[in-house]
């Protein structure tokens, strides 16, 4: 038998697809053969679903939606709009509320104390949840916050508002881990992770919060925590880490 025929007859013994990837079956296939049956169905995690937007997206959230997390500010230069009308009657209904700020190249204390007025002007509410979106700038030619500048903001928001800051990113997030993995130590983590299977982050670090998608429904960025709505209500805002 020829080399290329052998290789075709072991791709159709597992399945596999005429263009050479894995179809559907194909892992199921191979645990088959090699165990003479087929694996266990792997149960389904119980999780919570949530959202995360700003004043370009729609509103309201459907109704058995628990919680959402509102953009509040950006670097020194931007106050969402319609966020603090959005907590009112999100809250009124019982939903469990989040701010984040965007980060920019800005003096981090700078942007601290920007986010902070803008939740004095809101009114601080120990039952929020705040979250520092550490990713890179969305101003062309503005650089990204670094990790320190991160944890400058973290220092300075968490002195005033007693409270633990949770911490969003992906590519930067997940660079400060690879290069300190005590890096953000005692933070709650929110890494956006847009595959089927949870987060896996650097140095075996947990997470609290896992943003699945970027295009999702009824919200771009949809959300996910490990545990049932009433977990979700009870942890909230000091989400473990």
């Amino acid at each position: 038998m020829e080399i290329e025929d052998l290789i075709k007859a072991c791709q159709r013994a597992v399945r596999v697809t005429p263009d050479g990837e894995p179809g559907v079956d194909t892992w199921t296939a191979i645990y088959t053969r090699l165990y003479g049956h087929a694996p266990a169905p792997t149960p389904t995690p119980d999780y919570t679903l949530l959202a995360d937007g700003n004043h370009n997206d729609p509103w309201p959230p459907p109704a058995d939606m628990c919680a959402f997390i509102h953009k509040a500010t950006e670097g020194c230069f931007f106050r969402d709009p319609d966020g603090i009308d959005r907590r009112a009657e999100f809250k009124a209904r019982g939903g469990k509320w989040g701010w984040y700020h965007f980060t920019s190249g800005e003096d981090p204390t700078n942007q601290a104390n920007h986010f902070l007025d803008y939740i004095a002007q809101a009114g601080h509410q120990p039952d929020d949840l705040i979250c520092l979106d550490f990713e890179e700038s969305s101003r062309n030619g503005d650089s990204n916050m670094t990790a320190g500048g991160a944890a400058q903001w973290i220092k300075v928001v968490e002195a005033k508002l007693s409270c633990k800051v949770c911490v969003y990113g992906s590519d930067l997030l997940t660079g400060a881990l690879q290069e300190d993995p005590d890096a953000l130590a005692g933070q709650p983590l929110w890494p956006a992770w847009y595959h089927s299977a949870p987060p896996v982050l650097p140095a075996g670090r947990n997470w609290a919060i896992w943003q699945f998608t970027s295009n999702g429904t009824p919200y771009s960025d949809m959300d996910r925590y490990l545990g049932t709505e009433a977990q979700l209500r009870a942890a909230w805002p000091n989400l473990a880490s």
